[in-house]
């Protein structure tokens, strides 16, 4: 244990799954995560989770498919602990439906979420990243 003591962990879509194991184990190993998830109830139980096994985290509502979201959360996690050591993108959209059926929107939904939020991400916590000590 503790193989991540004092990391900074920001990850996207931590909420429910394999984010929030993700959040729980990376704080059982000493990392503070910064969960965020598009519904506030979902992220800010996970945060109490954590902090109830003695942890320490934060929550931060966003979209993964708005690149503005994105920025702010990287934003946010440099505000709350001034560092970003790790960063995961595990929000993911499907588009329901047979190919016929499913509607632009939620195409261009999928598209931004499982595709363009990753590289949205990378960009805005890549000065962050390059700072942290390996």
């Amino acid at each position: 244990m503790g193989r991540l003591e004092g990391r900074v962990a920001l990850i996207v879509g931590a909420g429910t799954g394999i984010g929030k194991a993700t959040a729980k184990l990376f704080a059982a190993e000493g990392a503070k995560p910064v969960v965020t998830m598009r519904t506030a109830e979902n992220g800010r139980k996970v945060v109490e989770e954590i902090r109830a096994a003695g942890g320490d985290a934060q929550y931060v509502v966003g979209d993964a498919a708005v690149q503005a979201d994105l920025v702010h959360m990287v934003n946010e996690t440099e505000r709350l602990y001034g560092r970003l050591d790790i960063l995961i993108h595990n929000a993911a959209h499907l588009a329901p439906g047979a190919v016929h059926e499913v509607s632009d929107e939620d195409l261009d939904r999928a598209i931004s979420t499982n595709l363009k939020a990753c590289f949205w991400l990378t960009r805005a916590a890549l000065p962050l990243l390059k700072r942290a000590p390996h």
